[in-house]
């Protein structure tokens, strides 16, 4: 972990982006997961009153969770940035409708940027997260139409408890990317794929 310039957080260091032909600083992905990982560690620690913990690795890992970023920033449209940068760099852009979700993964599957952790309140990041999703669009672009995608938002569309859009994601989700059989329809043409529908 290093250190962030201006918010005295720490963060991980860059990674390339799959999805960006790029280096990336300090993504919400790897803070999401790592923040949750760091958190569920020493909830574990806690639970188990006859284990003796490594009193030194209890503390070490305490003051990294304190300092560690969460990886939630809002950007400039009120969506859930993707990455720990300025909105002038142009990396999180409203309607970029790329297949992924990952900025998302601390809402669904993982619970590290709900608002009991986070420091802002339930109705800001709920926003947010409806923000990013309304941007990302239906998981169909130009590098997306698989039903994992569409999935994906569909559990995080539930998770929002708004029913119609959810509901609306996952049939979607079913006539555009299923076989009769239920499996994926994405590899039709090539091997086998089949992680659709995997997320739900």
């Amino acid at each position: 972990m290093s250190p962030t310039r201006h918010s005295g957080t720490r963060g991980l260091c860059t990674r390339v982006y799959p999805g960006k032909p790029v280096f990336i600083y300090k993504s919400a992905h790897y803070q999401q997961l790592v923040h949750q990982l760091f958190t569920n560690i020493l909830s574990s620690i806690s639970s188990l009153p006859s284990l003796e913990p490594d009193t030194e690795f209890v503390t070490n890992l305490t003051k990294s969770l304190t300092l560690l970023g969460k990886g939630l920033h809002i950007g400039s449209f009120n969506e859930i940035k993707e990455w720990k940068i300025p909105d002038s760099f142009g990396y999180d852009f409203l309607n970029d409708t790329h297949r992924h979700l990952s900025h998302l993964v601390g809402w669904y599957p993982g619970y590290s940027i709900s608002s009991f952790l986070s420091g802002y309140n339930n109705s800001t990041i709920q926003s947010s997260v409806r923000s990013s999703l309304y941007s990302r669009g239906n998981g169909t672009g130009p590098d997306a139409d698989a039903g994992w995608e569409k999935v994906w938002r569909s559990a995080c569309w539930a998770l929002l408890n708004d029913t119609d859009m959810a509901y609306g994601e996952l049939k979607y989700a079913i006539q555009r990317n299923f076989a009769r059989n239920g499996l994926s329809m994405y590899s039709a043409h090539s091997p086998p794929f089949q992680i659709d529908a995997n997320y739900g």
